[in-house]
């Protein structure tokens, strides 16, 4: 347990640094004023948020088709984090009811839902009013869900 905590400790320290030098610095790495917090930790500069830490569940949408919702969900609970976000799943589906009847089984605290489209790029711009009638059928059936997950959506294409 004691290995656990180390990592998830990284892992949010590390994700604060990033988001702590976004509103440090301009895009060039200059200071926006002149830093009087000289010797100071970064936890006396930048106070860590008590965010949840959450799987974008992208790995195994992309790579890991095989993977089980429960095995995803332990292996995302046994690494750490405190939530799952949804890449890609028509809640619609079989395998999307498959997930919400384990849901109750987990004690994630936060949990998301990440949708894309292509419909932005020329080539599918006929199907811009298909695209916005599934995320609004989305949003509607996420919004039923005993969880309320927060919604992401993503502009994509080549």
């Amino acid at each position: 347990m004691k290995k656990l905590s180390h990592r998830r400790a990284f892992v949010k320290q590390a994700s604060s640094l990033a988001a702590g030098l976004g509103f440090a610095t301009t895009a060039a790495g200059r200071s926006l004023e002149k830093s009087t917090s000289a010797g100071l930790t970064l936890e006396e500069t930048f106070p860590l948020q008590e965010n949840p830490l959450v799987l974008f569940d992208n790995f195994h949408v992309g790579n890991r088709h095989a993977y089980s919702w429960k095995a995803k969900f332990a292996a995302a609970k046994h690494a750490g984090f405190d939530g799952f976000e949804f890449a890609v799943v028509d809640p619609t589906s079989d395998s999307w009811k498959e997930a919400m009847d384990l849901v109750p089984q987990t004690d994630f605290k936060a949990w998301g839902f990440h949708w894309t489209t292509r419909a932005v790029i020329d080539q599918h711009a006929d199907k811009l009013d298909q695209e916005i009638e599934k995320i609004v059928q989305n949003v509607a059936l996420c919004g039923q869900l005993p969880i309320k997950p927060y919604y992401t959506l993503s502009l994509s294409g080549t």
